[in-house]
């Protein structure tokens, strides 16, 4: 639980920085389509995590003709190949962390998804707040349908975090909030 306080700590202080670089804004404001603001990763985030797997992929192609050429044994092989795997699936996440994004509206919300369309959800369509999977170690918020289906997740890390609490409590105020949501002030 640690590690989450430091890194919501850390991501409020960055909030701080852009809403000081950008006063009277809201993150991924867009008045003339309707959009409040938007839920989506702080772009410092994107661009580690994209040089993280640049920097796999590129020692995973560094070892794979080593342990071809240099390995008499499987393992020096596979170990290769599988730094080299770890590199695309360490590519594939930070893109689909990148594309995850929540465009708040006045009554409802826009749910990007990296590989599927937009899905709105209508802030009576939201029955269950909850944790994510990971509550110990990560800060955030799933919002649920009555089915139990998972409708959006929301990071603690992420811009915008703080204002979509407030949506949430203004526009579904029946809904109890977890404790690991982390607001200031309570």
């Amino acid at each position: 639980m640690a590690a989450a306080a430091r890194g919501f700590a850390i991501a409020r202080r960055r909030d701080a920085k852009w809403k000081a670089k950008h006063p009277g804004q809201l993150p991924g404001a867009n008045p003339k389509a309707g959009v409040l603001f938007a839920v989506s990763q702080h772009q410092s985030d994107a661009a580690a995590q994209l040089v993280l797997s640049a920097f796999v992929i590129v020692l995973g192609l560094i070892l794979v003709p080593l342990g071809f050429v240099f390995g008499h044994a499987w393992e020096t092989k596979a170990g290769g190949i599988t730094v080299l795997v770890a590199g695309l699936v360490l590519l594939v996440i930070s893109r689909a962390s990148k594309a995850h994004r929540i465009e708040v509206f006045e009554s409802y919300l826009v749910v990007h998804r990296l590989r599927k369309p937009p899905r709105r959800v209508a802030a009576s369509q939201i029955e269950a707040l909850g944790t994510p999977l990971y509550a110990n170690t990560e800060v955030g918020l799933v919002g649920k349908n009555a089915k139990g289906r998972k409708l959006f997740k929301a990071r603690g890390t992420c811009l915008g975090y703080i204002e979509f609490i407030d949506w949430l409590t203004t526009n579904c105020p029946e809904l109890p909030l977890p404790s690991s949501t982390f607001r200031p002030g309570f």
